[in-house]
């Protein structure tokens, strides 16, 4: 049970949680948008080295997909936050 909680938090909640940080230090930057733009480019070319990944049967690839996908919707999740926040001030 604990090795699942250790997955669960490196593959998905730490990854979203550091994608959210990072965008929330970012927030004052006119070019804060480019954390989440960055990030989808990098989920993008996971995805598509996971579809045909260098190393037969290697679940890596597939992890490193998810991670930048979690980081991802972190960052767009709190950008959107800090953006609906700022226009009902």
């Amino acid at each position: 049970m604990g090795q699942i909680v250790i997955n669960y938090l490196s593959i998905f909640i730490i990854p979203f949680l550091f994608g959210a940080i990072l965008r929330v230090f970012w927030h004052k930057s006119k070019k804060a948008y480019l954390v989440t733009a960055i990030s989808a480019v990098v989920t993008v070319i996971c995805f598509i080295i996971a579809q045909n990944p260098p190393v037969s049967g290697s679940e890596l690839y597939g992890i490193r997909t998810l991670i930048a996908a979690s980081f991802t919707v972190g960052s767009f999740v709190f950008g959107a936050v800090i953006r609906i926040i700022k226009s009902r001030q």
